[in-house]
């Protein structure tokens, strides 16, 4: 759907965001900094919704594969 398109782009951006300003941190209290805002956007946004979706996919993905043996 168009609403979990939307939630794919936000999540993926903000993995790329936080991950670049994780690897430059100064420290690891930075580093640790960062990860932890990753983790809460990419919740904000709805992560579970997408991580559903995956693990649905690949389930579904994984029966017609056994059904084409």
């Amino acid at each position: 759907s168009d609403e979990l398109e939307l939630i794919w782009t936000q999540v993926k951006q903000a993995i790329v965001t936080y991950s670049w300003r994780a690897m430059y941190a100064k420290n690891d209290a930075e580093f640790d900094f960062q990860i932890q805002q990753m983790v809460k956007t990419c919740n904000e946004y709805g992560y579970d919704q997408i991580l559903a979706w995956s693990q649905e996919q690949a389930a579904a993905r994984y029966q017609l594969q056994l059904e084409e043996n």
